[in-house]
């Protein structure tokens, strides 16, 4: 019988039910992002702690739609990201989401606008030097900087832009 190599992603998971923690099992050839937008309503996890229990669960499958944003546990290496052709350039961005607001960098091609690259239908968001709150003057302000975070794209209330120079 044949057995696909997997790589092992942990990642932290805000959902509409708030954060839980667990281990996605990743083909070797596929990206992360690739991963995520298959076409199952559901994730598959392994070692799950969700929010509010205080055991660990082994197996736990996590709807799709319910997630808003991952916070990868790995090197980004591991991701295998998809990555933009032509020139990137760095937009500052302030994402509204039903649960807070992330505040972080994007790289977008140089002739577009958050807006336009939202509006491709990218279900999945690469957001980098994040800050996370329940609010954004509490993002703002918040001394805990995350290096990646992976936004779903189905959970962006709003979003504003700041363009940053290079």
């Amino acid at each position: 019988e044949y057995a696909l190599s997997m790589k092992m992603i942990p990642c932290a998971i805000l959902t509409h039910s708030g954060w839980s923690e667990g281990t996605f099992h990743v083909p070797q050839h596929h990206g992360f992002i690739e991963f995520l937008t298959r076409s199952e309503d559901y994730l598959k996890l392994t070692e799950v702690n969700l929010p509010y229990l205080k055991k660990h669960i082994q197996f736990f499958v996590l709807r799709r739609d319910e997630v808003q944003a991952i916070i990868p546990r790995c090197q980004e290496s591991l991701l295998n990201l998809p990555r933009t052709t032509k020139k990137p350039k760095l937009h500052q961005v302030t994402l509204l989401l039903l649960n807070g607001c992330i505040v972080g960098t994007m790289n977008i091609e140089i002739n577009s606008r958050v807006s336009d690259y939202m509006m491709k239908g990218h279900q999945w968001i690469p957001l980098y030097d994040c800050l996370m709150g329940v609010s954004p003057a509490a993002a703002i302000n918040s001394d805990s900087k995350l290096p990646l975070v992976l936004v779903s794209s189905h959970s962006i209330t709003g979003a504003s832009e700041e363009s940053l120079s290079l």
